[in-house]
């Protein structure tokens, strides 16, 4: 049996993941600026979906990491509006019975 050995990855492997991660979300950006990809494709794409999904809270988190690697205020822009899309997930509907 061969054994492959997978050296480390330095600071620098770990800073072009991180930008090619960044490029990913900034692509994505226009598209789902106040919504999130759906929790399963359809016809091989994600399209986009009101914020109410189990799922919505990843699409947020890879735009608030992509602020953490640039410290870019759009970033933080766009995550705000996220969050602030998504509240009305975490409030229980007064005017459902019980």
């Amino acid at each position: 049996m061969t054994e492959y050995t997978i050296p480390p990855a330095t600071d620098a492997d770990v800073r072009r993941a991180l930008d090619l991660a960044v490029a990913q979300v900034r692509r994505n950006l226009p598209a789902f600026t106040y919504a999130s990809q759906n929790h399963s494709s359809v016809g091989n794409f994600y399209p986009a979906v009101a914020n109410d999904q189990w799922t919505s809270g990843f699409w947020p988190g890879e735009i608030w990491l992509a602020y953490e690697h640039t410290r870019d205020p759009f970033c933080a822009t766009l995550g705000t509006i996220q969050v602030q899309s998504m509240l009305h997930a975490s409030k229980p509907d007064r005017d459902r019975s019980p």
